[in-house]
């Protein structure tokens, strides 16, 4: 990484390593650090050496996000893959890597939030926010549009999210004009609100 290779855009913990991803020059690399040493990626073949390696797809789509679940959820501009071993359990080794693409929606630069075992995260049209979760039907992962009845909340797009998990599940929205659109979303009751939060002045 430097200055005229670029540094990575995207950064999460996951199952005792760091990892980064999205650099200027390697746009689908992803690095991860060794097991619990976190500034140490030299590479190796041992089970906790460091891990290197590039998405293979039709198109190079840059790395926006990383989200740790069960597994490690990769957000690039052109969809959503998913990180983890090539065995039924295990943590994930220099020779046991599986890289897995699950969805076709974009990703924008915005950070997900982790909502109960699914994620919440802004598609690249920066409009529309989508639940990656487990599907038990299609035995995979999808994204479903969890703004699809109140597209209208979102109408200037989305500067930054946060979480709320107590008193009640709501996802604050700030958008580009000031103002603030929640979405409440309680997926065990299959609860989905969204609403548009009025004040005198803007929010930050």
């Amino acid at each position: 990484w430097s200055v005229k290779n670029g540094f990575p855009a995207a950064v999460s913990f996951f199952e005792q390593r760091l990892y980064f991803a999205g650099t200027t020059s390697e746009p689908q690399t992803i690095w991860g650090s060794t097991v619990l040493d976190y500034e140490n990626f030299t590479p190796g073949t041992l089970d906790d050496d460091a891990v290197s390696f590039t998405i293979a797809d039709n198109q190079v789509n840059a790395t926006r996000w990383l989200a740790a679940s069960k597994f490690l959820a990769i957000g690039t501009l052109g969809g959503n893959f998913i990180l983890s071993t090539d065995t039924t359990s295990g943590p994930v080794t220099p020779a046991n890597i599986n890289i897995k693409k699950e969805t076709t929606y974009g990703s924008d630069l915005i950070l997900p939030k982790k909502v109960g075992s699914a994620i919440l995260y802004v598609q690249r049209n920066n409009l529309t926010i989508r639940e990656l979760g487990y599907n038990l039907e299609e035995d995979a992962q999808i994204a479903n549009d969890v703004t699809l009845l109140s597209e209208h909340i979102t109408e200037s797009g989305i500067q930054d999210m946060d979480y709320q998990e107590s008193p009640d599940g709501i996802l604050w929205c700030v958008r580009k004009d000031g103002k603030v659109a929640t979405m409440t979303r309680l997926a065990v009751q299959d609860v989905t609100a969204g609403s548009r939060q009025d004040t005198q002045g803007s929010f930050l």
